[in-house]
């Protein structure tokens, strides 16, 4: 597993195999992925605590009735991040967080996105006029609900959080449901405006985690259009190839043509990663 995790940072070629080593265990590779960035004794948490944390989140994907959203998906999301992560320069890494908490809150968001999801996408929910849907008055409900879901997870596995760093992994969760991008600016000021500590460029790390996170969904699911509709087994995951992973990253941000250009999609994907090469996202 080791072999496969460190093969994975080096080539995204790689996730698939790592999908296949770990089966239903996603508790290893998200504990790899956030030593490989998280100091504990800087950050003054307990591994064990964290640990615990990873373990009680892994339990509830293995648990997950809905393979679209069980440990398949998680480990695909968790590999390429981790490979994306490792390809980018500092001051790109420095753009998603600039902290050890920032950067265990991005981890956590990664693995935790999609805990104990209703099974349902937001419209459903909402159309369903769910409860869950009712309780987060319509609002980015499922990302809402693994929101929850993990502080309180948090909480019971005595992983201590600031309110600050609270809000941030909120943030970064919320800003992965599709349908807030247009607005998640100024959604998230709103939502931090009482957070006297909280500033600007926390939010923008926050949104810009969230716009990666999310991207990186989006290749994942389309790399295999069957993924979508059922997941037999892990060799179904095929992830895109280098070649065309930028592409699909820029798009992933674009959303419907009305709301965002594919030119300002890029500028701003661009802008958070300027490491990255124009040349690359040259499309027809």
């Amino acid at each position: 597993l080791l072999k496969a995790l460190v093969a994975c940072e080096s080539s995204l070629a790689n996730v698939t195999p790592l999908v296949e080593a770990c089966g239903p265990n996603t508790a290893e590779v998200a504990m790899y992925c956030i030593k490989r960035f998280v100091d504990f004794k800087e950050l003054g948490i307990s591994e064990a605590s964290v640990s615990q944390l990873v373990e009680r989140i892994s339990a509830l994907y293995a648990a997950q009735s809905k393979p679209l959203y069980g440990p398949a998906r998680v480990l695909s999301a968790l590999g390429t991040t981790l490979h994306i992560v490792c390809s980018i320069d500092q001051l790109g890494r420095e753009s998603i967080a600039s902290t050890p908490s920032e950067w265990l809150m991005v981890w956590l968001a990664a693995f935790a996105m999609d805990v104990d999801h209703p099974g349902l996408p937001n419209d459903l929910l909402r159309n369903k006029k769910s409860f869950i849907s009712t309780l987060y008055s319509d609002k980015s409900p499922a990302e809402r609900h693994a929101v929850a879901v993990t502080l309180q997870l948090c909480r019971e596995c005595k992983v201590s959080t600031s309110p600050e760093t609270n809000v941030f992994f909120s943030n970064v969760v919320v800003s992965t449901d599709g349908q807030m991008r247009p607005s998640i600016e100024e959604v998230a000021r709103v939502r931090t405006a009482e957070i006297v500590n909280f500033s600007r460029q926390q939010s923008d790390r926050a949104i810009a985690a969230g716009m990666l996170l999310k991207m990186v969904d989006m290749v994942v699911l389309t790399s295999d259009h069957g993924f979508s509709k059922s997941l037999k087994s892990h060799q179904r995951l095929a992830l895109a190839d280098e070649k065309t992973l930028t592409d699909k990253l820029a798009l992933a941000i674009g959303g419907p043509a009305e709301v965002c250009t594919y030119q300002e999609a890029l500028d701003t994907f661009l802008r958070i990663f300027p490491s990255l090469p124009r040349t690359a996202f040259q499309s027809k």
